[in-house]
């Protein structure tokens, strides 16, 4: 307490920080309540297992923002990329079922795993084939395999649903790059400073870097710069549209 008045007679309440756990709960709200009648920032909210990034991505490409139910009894081959599937990631429990009726559940079927991380995991000790990543690549890793199965024609984005919608396109950026193939370059280079320059620049100002500032600065955080972010977003993704038909 003698802390917390030293930065009120200072007037310094805002050099103030609070960390918490996130979620709904009336200690959240006690805790919000407080710093915000004390003058503090609001608290930065952590959690080591978080899983509001996964949610996140199921909603973009499934439409739903929950957590998946993977239907591991059913499987006959299972890439996993990262996910400890059988020991700390998504539900354990109920997957390490799945897993064992994938492996002896069908007579006559036993399913496969491929386990692609940088450590060895306890999913990846019961694999049958472990390859070892460098760390953080899994997301480069991913959209490379992507990328190949669309350009041989093995699976079509749209036979992907929204998952697939949103991986198109990719092939130009950060796999592209990562792959380094000659005829993919010349194709990049083109949007990024040659003739497709001005369409590709305008739509990252439409799509990112104009709804970032809106959004990210308090202040423009109204129903004008809301507008302003939608009509940016709008267009860029019109200009995505445009682009891809001239190339």
């Amino acid at each position: 307490m003698s802390r917390l008045d030293a930065l009120e007679a200072a007037g310094n309440q805002r050099t103030l920080a609070c960390v918490t756990r996130g979620g709904p709960g009336h200690r959240s709200v006690l805790i919000a309540q407080f710093l915000g009648r004390f003058g503090a920032p609001r608290p930065t909210t952590y959690e080591l297992f978080g899983d509001e990034v996964l949610r996140r991505a199921n909603a973009l490409s499934f439409g739903r923002g929950q957590l998946p139910t993977l239907d591991l009894a059913n499987a006959r081959h299972v890439l996993s990329v990262g996910a400890d599937f059988l020991g700390t990631w998504n539900s354990p429990v109920a997957q390490g079922v799945g897993y064992g009726l994938m492996r002896q559940g069908r007579p006559g079927i036993r399913g496969s795993l491929v386990q692609v991380e940088s450590r060895m995991s306890q999913t990846g000790a019961n694999a049958d084939e472990w390859v070892p990543e460098r760390p953080g690549t899994e997301g480069a890793l991913a959209l490379g395999l992507a990328h190949v199965i669309m350009t041989a024609k093995l699976y079509p984005a749209s036979a992907a649903g929204r998952a697939g919608a949103l991986v198109a396109g990719w092939d130009e950026g950060l796999v592209t790059c990562y792959g380094n193939e000659p005829a993919e370059m010349a194709v990049f280079w083109r949007t990024q400073r040659e003739s497709f320059a001005p369409l590709h620049w305008t739509m990252i100002a439409g799509n990112f870097v104009l709804p970032i500032i809106l959004m990210g600065i308090r202040r423009f955080r109204t129903i004008t710069g809301c507008v302003i972010a939608s009509i940016g977003v709008i267009v860029g993704m019109w200009l995505e549209r445009a682009r891809r038909s001239r190339r």
